[in-house]
């Protein structure tokens, strides 16, 4: 069996990755950002094991902290015990341009570090699902860093009507934010 090389790990995050989020995000599976980071975390580490060649090729770590820049990327896919593929996760109703520029200065700052140290980290991923964000939040005029940062979207709002968007919404906030008894909250709300 051939180890997937980057190519192919690229191919896997934008197609059968964000397909299999995108499904569980609309099966009200994936409700916060914590949810998204866990199985984002669980589907890449299946995938290298079921492709690699030999065990222990690939390792995946969620929220790993790298002391010597004092940052915690949502999760970082070794190599050969060396940095390969980092990522930033984000979930919400709207992905905003200064959250996703963070994320994006968080990216280049972990590349640069490791750049330094002669370890090529190969590509950064900003990785978002939300009911209303659009493709394309970063934008950057460096030319060397299409090469390295990349963007995928996960949206709702692309792929659901007006009226189903609207039916998915009141779904999602019966799941994110339950209520075991409903009738109590209604009666507080009557009293006050």
């Amino acid at each position: 069996m051939a180890e997937p090389g980057i190519k192919e790990f690229h191919k896997f995050i934008n197609e059968g990755l964000r397909e299999e989020i995108l499904k569980r995000y609309l099966n009200f599976i994936i409700l916060s950002e914590a949810d998204l980071q866990s199985h984002m975390y669980q589907l890449l580490s299946n995938y290298l094991k079921e492709h690699e060649s030999k065990t222990g090729l690939h390792k995946v770590l969620n929220k790993p902290y790298l002391k010597e820049i004092n940052i915690h990327p949502d999760i970082i896919v070794f190599r050969r015990n060396k940095p390969w593929v980092v990522m930033e996760l984000k979930e919400g109703k709207k992905l905003k341009e200064l959250a996703a520029s963070r994320d994006f200065r968080r990216l280049v700052k972990v590349r640069e570090h490791f750049k330094q140290k002669r370890y090529a980290i190969r590509r950064g991923y900003l990785f978002h699902v939300s009911r209303y964000s659009s493709d394309n939040i970063i934008k950057t005029s460096d030319s060397k860093l299409p090469r390295f940062l990349y963007e995928v979207s996960v949206t709702l709002g692309k792929i659901l009507s007006y009226e189903e968007m609207k039916a998915w919404e009141a779904e999602f906030k019966k799941w994110a934010k339950y209520i075991s008894n409903p009738s109590k909250i209604a009666n507080k709300k009557d009293t006050r």
